[in-house]
């Protein structure tokens, strides 16, 4: 989520209308993602069709109204046929998820898809990134997609958050990790989904205030194999890494900014 499709470079797009709701859907280098929300570069991203398409080249689109299905043709991977209905358009789908600072506060807010099947919301709350509880629970309301809470009682220093949403049927999801920074200028990755990796993950990073920064991927070894240059806004933001290629083991992850190196975070490529 977030801006996912950030730091792949898109080859189709398709505009479709389900249920009186119009969807934007966008074939790019690691597969294929949709919003019903159009905001610029702080656009919304929610991949699609992931068990099919995975992280393959999307780069045509066709969209079939009379039975309202996607075709969609990868580069080198063949062509998949997706109905738009659950579990793509109908589904959760958590569409963002976010904390910033108003004043002494953290507004806390996130947006579901317009058919949820979610049954309850509960914001969880950190002061070190790994010991999480409860901090606001609240009911899934129908028709409604976009929440949020306050949080009034800011800690000095970093303030985490992340979302447990419970389905109907009772299965548990989580978030990304969004922060709050509050009398305090921190710069740090703050989730990584997933850490055991196939292709691709999506690398959530909090920063105090608006600078550039750098994405670093080493190895066991230490071995520096990847580096990528990223604009980052103040608050939390959002990338989609690559890995395809990438020998399976251990690997570790950090960022850095202007005020130095970030914490380092290890993941596995299958």
């Amino acid at each position: 989520a977030g801006s996912a499709v950030q730091l792949a470079s898109a080859r189709s797009s398709a505009i479709v209308k389900v249920a009186g709701v119009t969807e934007y859907f966008v074939g790019t280098s690691v597969g294929l993602f949709t919003t019903t929300t159009l905001s610029g570069a702080t656009t919304t991203w929610t991949r699609v069709g992931s068990s099919e398409i995975n992280f393959s080249i999307v780069s045509q689109m066709r969209y079939r109204p009379a039975d309202n299905k996607i075709l969609a043709g990868t580069h080198g991977n063949g062509m998949f046929l997706i109905t738009l209905s659950d579990p793509y358009v109908l589904a959760i789908k958590l569409q963002s998820f976010n904390a910033v600072k108003q004043g002494e506060n953290a507004l806390i807010s996130w947006r579901v898809g317009y058919s949820s099947s979610a049954r309850s919301f509960e914001i969880l709350k950190s002061t070190d990134g790994r010991n999480f509880s409860g901090f606001k629970k609240e009911d899934a309301k129908t028709g409604i997609t976009n929440y949020n809470a306050t949080d009034n009682q800011l800690a000095v220093g970093a303030n985490y958050y992340k979302l447990k949403i419970t389905d109907n049927d009772g299965s548990v999801t989580h978030s990304n990790t969004a922060v709050v920074f509050n009398k305090h200028d921190g710069f740090e990755i703050t989730s990584m989904i997933p850490t055991l990796v196939n292709n691709a993950a999506v690398i959530s990073i909090g920063s105090y205030k608006k600078s550039n920064g750098t994405l670093v991927v080493t190895n066991a070894e230490g071995k520096q194999i990847l580096k990528q240059t990223v604009s980052v806004q103040a608050g939390n933001n959002n990338y989609n890494l690559n890995f395809t290629g990438f020998t399976p083991g251990v690997y570790y992850i950090y960022a850095e900014g202007p005020n130095g190196k970030s914490n380092v975070m290890r993941f596995v490529k299958q």
